[in-house]
């Protein structure tokens, strides 16, 4: 199954946020989406 930003993007933002619910929290939010979506072409 390859994954899809359609498939990954929702599913992090959910994450993220509900860990951090903060409003400094998007440059560090930025950063976690770019290198979880490396991670997860690496494995496609």
């Amino acid at each position: 199954m390859k994954f899809t930003k359609d498939r990954i993007y929702p599913k992090l933002v959910e994450v993220i946020f509900l860990k951090n619910k903060r409003k400094d929290s998007k440059k560090h939010f930025d950063s976690m989406v770019k290198n979880e979506y490396r991670i997860a072409e690496a494995f496609c």
